[in-house]
This record gives structure tokens, C-alpha cells and sequence, in this order.
């Protein structure tokens, strides 16, 4: 039989939850730790299980040790920190879970860390919260940043780092939490978005490079328990996402494949880099986020994984692929990787007439033939594609609607102004009819009559919920019969759309558009067509 839980794991588990109580008013943790002595020890552990900086536990220092500045700031005076003076600050500072402490909160400038780690007692390798599990760190001041160490420590399970760009640095914490914290499941380093400095040359230069190189691989390699991995800097190598592909336990990896100049990782490089692919295994992996310009190198990784775990990736890409690398992208996806369930393209172009230029000089890339691979997944739920310029027609939906009978969401992408495209109303109907999933459609095209997007019969079967008509222009005559044909096709469904700040007479026309579809659902289906 199960154990009984004693009243105060009780209260434990119910305050994880219920101590939301506003900050104008006291928490209920901390009035119950002040009058309830059964309830005194557990309260305090609610109180002081997560703190977004240091200042509360530098509080519990003698006000002639260390004395708080009208900037949040606490300072360490000239008299000296006696280890009688920890007795309060260790009392609660063992009952710290997770810690949050950047630039403007952290409560103490790099003398008063360099202070604080001269004077605390006992051995030095022990840490400053010898419980800690979670630990968020966003203070990259001059001088601070070696003291991170005072807080890894064996039990770390969650390691977040914000704001971080120095290839060197990141190394150096990978290299201390491989070595301190062997526990560790959740590492995510982010990094502000910023153009890639100039590369340096030179043989130092290159030197440092390598043992960057070498110091990162060790470290991830070492990291046994990681089961999650969120590094945009420094874009991973080959020799990197190598050392990766062992780890046991690894199911979501979100990574860039930039190298610090700012070209593609070679895919040749990433192929052979290993002539037998069967050392490339990741066995637990389940999601892959990747950044690439070259989308070549996302085919040869998504080639080379040999997990068949994975479900959903996401690939962001900084420049226009060509039709046909984005087909073997598919090919690969198919061939490999057979339970697919969400895959998400995203163009980020830094010109947004790069994408009218590209899909006039060079072709659509989604169109039928470069999306037939994609059938064979047939438990596809989500498929997303941003800024991707489309061609389909009506006889490639249908046979979608047939191979994804689990679709919940579908984001076709951008059709290129003043171009037609082949999808009608008609192939959308039999879309929404057969995947009765199906609850969210975004339709990111021009609502034109040669587009023939315009037509009647209800869809009883559709249960879509949300139809995002993106950056769609209806002209003013075809606004009523478009409300209409929402309304009959797509009875159980409400229009969305981003506004536009530029555009005042198109977001009126759509909050007409809007109105009209809620008051027809109200007031029934108009047949006068």
C-alpha cells in the first residue's frame, strides 16, 4: 500500500500552488510561517524556494556588514564577515530552489561577490546554495562573471543563461557545469540578436578558436544527463552535434549551424565527418530546432539522425533556398523519419522585397511536386510555413486531406502579390471535410475572383475553429459574398488577422469582415449569393 502523506506534505503540495497571493498584500507563506508553529519549517521553504536575486538572503546580514544603497545595491562595509554573521543567511539559504540574477537585480557589484566568496565559511568548494536547482543568469558585468561558480553545484538541474554573445565564456561555464554539475538535464544559453562580428585571423586567433572548439565538444560530451539543449552562441560544427548524438537522455535540441562569420556550415563536413552514420544516433531525441542559412546542412543532420523519436522540427532559415533543396529537405523528413508530427519553416529575409524579387526570378518553392514528399507522413498534425512563397492547386489538397487525417493546423504560406494560385475554395472544402481535426487554417493569399477563392455549399463536417486570412486583400464588391461563403463553408469558425498600422482602410475592411461572419453565425446562413 501506499504511504499516507502527512499533514505538512499536504500543506507543501497544496501551497505550490495556492500561494499566489498579490505583492501588496502578505503571502500566505509567510503568515503561516509566523503563526503557526507545526507549519513554521515548511512555510518557510514555500517562502524561500525561489528568489528573482540575492537581496533578500543579503538581508540577513548585520546592518554593520552590509548595508543596502538606494539602488537595490548591497555593499559589504570594512568590518569583517565573522562566520557567526552566516548563521542567518545559511538558515535559508538551503532552502533556495531556483535563483534568478541579472545586470540590475543581482544585489551586488563584482567587489561585493569577490567579498562574499572570500569570507563564507567552511570549504570553499562548498556552494553559496548547496540545494539549488534552478539557476537563471543574466549579469555579464565587468568582473562578475567568474563568479558563477558560487552557484553551480551538483544538484543544478536547470542552467539558463540570457544575453550571452562570447564564444570563450560560454565554453568556460559548459566546461565548469561538466565538471560540477553532472546532474544537469535543462541548459539553455541565449544570446541577443546582433550581426556577426569581423573573423579574426591570425594563428592566435585561430589557436583560441580551436581550443574553443575542443573545450565546448569535451563539456557536451560530458553533460550524461542532458536532456534538454537550447545554444544559439557559438553555432555548433559537426564535431559538436557529434559529441551530442551520444548523449543518452538529449530530447529537445534547439541550436544554430552559423558559423561566427556568418556562412553556412558546410553540409560535406557535416556528412563525413563520420563516413559510418550509425555513430550519429541521438536515441532519445524528440524535437530540432535549428537556425541555417544553408539549408543543405539541416537535410544532411535530419539525414543523419538516426532516432526514431523525433516528431517535430522547426528550421529557420536567413536566405531563400531553392525549390529543390527545400524538396530533399522534404525527401530526407519523409525517408527518415516516418512519425513526423509538426514540421515549421520560417524565411526570415532581413529585406522583405527579397522575397517578391526571389519568387519572381526563381519559382515558387512550395508547389505541389515539392510538397509530394510530405504525403507519406501520415501522422503530420502541424505544418506551418512563414514566408514562403506558394503554388498549389486543388488535386494536391485533396490527396493532403487524404494522407493527413490527423492535421490540426495548417499554415500554407505567402502567395507572391498579383501572381494567381491554383488552390480554390473547392479544395479547401474537401480539406476541412476530411480532416475533421483540422481547427486552425491560415490562408496568407489574395482573395481575388481569378484566384477563384469565392463559392458556396456548406462543409457540415468541418469543425475549424480559426481561419487567419494573414495578409489577404478582399476587394470591396466580394467582402459581402466572402462573409456569406465563411459563414456556409465553414460554419463553427471565427476570422482572425493581424493589424496593421500602416493600413486604416484594409483593417476596417476586415473588421467589417469580422462583424459580418459573427452576425451571419447569429442570425443564419443568406443564401443570396
Amino acid at each position: 500500500m501506499h504511504r499516507c502523506l502527512l499533514v505538512t506534505e499536504i500543506f507543501q503540495l497544496i501551497a505550490q500552488f495556492a500561494d499566489l497571493a498579490p505583492s501588496d498584500h502578505p503571502s500566505p507563506s509567510a503568515v503561516l510561517a509566523q503563526t503557526c508553529r507545526h507549519f513554521h519549517e515548511p512555510a518557510l521553504d514555500i517562502r524561500w524556494r525561489a528568489l528573482i536575486s540575492l537581496c533578500p538572503l543579503l538581508a540577513c546580514f548585520p546592518d554593520d556588514v552590509c548595508v543596502k544603497d538606494t539602488k537595490e545595491t548591497y555593499t559589504f562595509t570594512s568590518q569583517p564577515i565573522l562566520p557567526a554573521h552566516w548563521t542567518r543567511f545559511q538558515h535559508y539559504s538551503h532552502r533556495v530552489r531556483s535563483i534568478h540574477c541579472s545586470d540590475h537585480n543581482s544585489g551586488l557589484t563584482s567587489v561585493g561577490f569577490r567579498t562574499l566568496d572570500l569570507y563564507r565559511p567552511g570549504d570553499p568548494k562548498i556552494p553559496l546554495l548547496p540545494n539549488l536547482q534552478e539557476l537563471y543568469w543574466d549579469d555579464f558585468r565587468p568582473g562578475v562573471a567568474p563568479y558563477i561558480r558560487l552557484f553551480i553545484q551538483p544538484a543544478l538541474v536547470t542552467f539558463h543563461i540570457i544575453s550571452v554573445s562570447n564564444p570563450s565564456l560560454i565554453a568556460g561555464f559548459l566546461d565548469a557545469l561538466a565538471r560540477h554539475a553532472p546532474a544537469l538535464e535543462r541548459l539553455r544559453i541565449r544570446s541577443p540578436r546582433a550581426r556577426p562580428s569581423p573573423v579574426q585571423h591570425g594563428e592566435a586567433a585561430s589557436q583560441r578558436a580551436i581550443m574553443v572548439t575542443h573545450t565546448l565538444s569535451r563539456a557536451l560530451c560530458s553533460l550524461r544527463s542532458l536532456s534538454e539543449l537550447v545554444i544559439r552562441v557559438p553555432p555548433l560544427g559537426a564535431d559538436h552535434l557529434l559529441s551530442l548524438a551520444h548523449l543518452p537522455n538529449l530530447e529537445i535540441l534547439s541550436c544554430s549551424l552559423l558559423d561566427p562569420g556568418g556562412d553556412s556550415m558546410d553540409a560535406s563536413s557535416l556528412a563525413s565527418s563520420d563516413a559510418d552514420l550509425q555513430w550519429w544516433q541521438f536515441p532519445a531525441l524528440r524535437r530540432l530546432d535549428v537556425t541555417a542559412r544553408d539549408i543543405s546542412a539541416v537535410s544532411a543532420l535530419i539525414r543523419a539522425i538516426s532516432s526514431s523519436h523525433l516528431i517535430k522540427i522547426s528550421v529557420h532559415l536567413e536566405t531563400q533556398p531553392k525549390a529543390t533543396c527545400v524538396q530533399d529537405l522534404f525527401h530526407a523528413l519523409s525517408t527518415h523519419h516516418r512519425n513526423m508530427r509538426e514540421i515549421s519553416i520560417l524565411l526570415s529575409l532581413r529585406n522583405s522585397s527579397d522575397l517578391m524579387l526571389n519568387a519572381t526570378s526563381e519559382g515558387h518553392l512550395l508547389t505541389s511536386t515539392t510538397l509530394r514528399p510530405l504525403l507519406r507522413l501520415h501522422a503530420l498534425s502541424h505544418l506551418y510555413f512563414v514566408q514562403l512563397p506558394f503554388d498549389l492547386d486543388d488535386d494536391f489538397v485533396q490527396h493532403a486531406s487524404l494522407a493527413w487525417p490527423s492535421l490540426k493546423k495548417l499554415s500554407l504560406g505567402t502567395m507572391v502579390r498579383g501572381r494567381t494560385t491554383g488552390v480554390t475554395m473547392d479544395g479547401l472544402r474537401a480539406l476541412a471535410a476530411r480532416c475533421v481535426c483540422l481547427q486552425e487554417l491560415a490562408l496568407a493569399i489574395d482573395i481575388v475572383p481569378q484566384n477563384g477563392l469565392l463559392g458556396r455549399r456548406q462543409c457540415e463536417a468541418s469543425n475549424l475553429k480559426t481561419l487567419d486570412i494573414g495578409c489577404t486583400s478582399i476587394p470591396a464588391d466580394d467582402v459581402g459574398r466572402f462573409i456569406n461563403f465563411v459563414a456556409q463553408v465553414f460554419p463553427h469558425c471565427n476570422v482572425c488577422d493581424s493589424h496593421d498600422p500602416f493600413d486604416n482602410v484594409r483593417n476596417k475592411q476586415i473588421e467589417r469582415l469580422k462583424l459580418g461572419i459573427v452576425q451571419t453565425h447569429e442570425n443564419g446562413y443568406s443564401n443570396s449569393c
